[in-house]
């Protein structure tokens, strides 16, 4: 993977900010378009990203993928909802960063990893988780074929495209009276962008 430059991250971020602040500023808008839009900006921001998608869980229910830019995301998911383990439910969860660098030698989540492998060329996952509100968490994920896709830019770049919790409160049918709270992590990042 080619080593990022300052000026080279500093324009990445800089697009990445762009594509965040205009889809932040669309008074109405299409769900499914916007978040197709959202994930298709994301995945093509993020250094080393080949897909992305967005997970969604809620207690009692199957975890369902609520956008996706390829397939393998949302096998992805299948598989988490399967085992009930894996890095997007992790990050959801937990509302943390989840980074793989090789899923062939990670062993947190092992039914998840086993079948993962024999079903997807993914090696490289990198999750964020986006929002919890009551029963209800996202998070946003981006995947790539080779091992040791992702950098720290990828990280950064990653955290300052999660959406608003305006967006994942449309998204998920919350309330909007009681919008989703962001992790601290997102809302610093999302403090800089701006």
């Amino acid at each position: 993977m080619e080593k990022l430059t300052v000026s080279s991250q500093s324009a990445m971020f800089l697009q990445a900010a762009r594509l965040v602040a205009e889809l932040h500023q669309r008074a109405s808008f299409d769900t499914g378009a916007l978040l197709h839009e959202l994930i298709e900006g994301a995945a093509e921001s993020v250094p080393g990203a080949q897909y992305a998608g967005i997970t969604v869980t809620q207690r009692r229910r199957r975890s369902q993928t609520a956008a996706a830019t390829h397939r393998y995301p949302v096998m992805l998911d299948q598989i988490q909802n399967h085992y009930q383990q894996g890095p997007c439910l992790t990050a959801a969860a937990q509302q943390h960063s989840v980074r793989i660098d090789d899923l062939d030698a990670d062993d947190r989540w092992p039914l998840y990893r086993q079948e993962a492998l024999k079903q997807t060329p993914i090696r490289s996952i990198l999750s964020f988780g986006m929002f919890r509100e009551g029963a209800t968490t996202a998070a946003l994920n981006f995947y790539a074929e080779p091992v040791n896709a992702f950098n720290d830019g990828s990280v950064g770049l990653g955290l300052i495209s999660r959406p608003t919790p305006r967006w994942c409160g449309t998204w998920c049918n919350v309330n909007s009276s009681s919008a989703p709270r962001l992790s601290p992590a997102t809302t610093s990042a999302r403090q800089k962008a701006c």
